[in-house]
């Protein structure tokens, strides 16, 4: 995918944002900032689909926690005044798209097939690290394949050195529902959240079609 370009503005004119077909003005008093952000398209859907590789066993009444590695993209965001807009996204993944439940009240959602593991794996490139806690309401065993996200609300944190997404919170009530919910706080560690997410939002997603 090709990188952006900043062109000087001459004459009064204002620099120029170039990548490709996108072109775009950069006002005085700002800049150019990039930040990694969970690898999606919003112009198809505003859902990430964390999908198992292999789908997990949770004994009744009972919670544990694993760890993946999510895809992340590049956002290219103006920054002033303490305030962020996405002007562009880098893809750095392949996009591919799924449905969850039915066509007539289902949720088209991006489809990101992971591997799991009891203790967060190592770090890879254009991928951020996410804990998902998997608490089971039910008085028996259940089998967990995939868990949906809004990824319009799910933050990235500065870790150390690394960067790591957010927790991931499933609480399955029953056979047929589940709530997701976006814990506000990183996986691994304490951190920094990325500056251009609202801080304190604990975004929650019923999924009503089962895991």
């Amino acid at each position: 995918m090709e990188e952006y370009k900043i062109l000087k503005g001459r004459g009064g004119l204002p620099d120029r944002y170039v990548r490709g077909e996108v072109e775009l003005n950069i006002p005085p008093g700002t800049k150019v900032e990039t930040y990694p952000v969970l690898s999606g398209d919003s112009k198809v859907t505003e859902y990430f689909g964390v999908v198992l590789d292999t789908p997990l066993a949770i004994a009744p009444s009972s919670e544990m926690t694993v760890y993946a590695n999510l895809a992340s993209d590049t956002g290219v965001f103006l920054s002033g005044g303490g305030k962020y807009r996405r002007i562009d996204t880098i893809s750095r993944w392949p996009k591919k798209f799924a449905l969850y439940g039915n066509a007539s009240d289902g949720m088209v959602y991006r489809h990101f097939k992971a591997g799991y593991s009891s203790s967060p794996p190592k770090p890879e490139r254009d991928k951020v690290l996410a804990g998902l806690k998997i608490v089971n309401h039910e008085d028996e065993w259940i089998t967990m394949g995939r868990c949906l996200i809004d990824q319009r609300h799910y933050n990235l944190f500065y870790s150390g050195k690394d960067v790591v997404g957010e927790l991931i919170e499933i609480q399955v009530m029953n056979d047929d529902l589940s709530i997701v919910r976006l814990r506000n706080r990183p996986s691994l560690g304490k951190g920094r959240a990325m500056p251009y997410m609202p801080a304190g939002i604990i975004n929650v997603l019923e999924m009503r079609f089962g895991l």
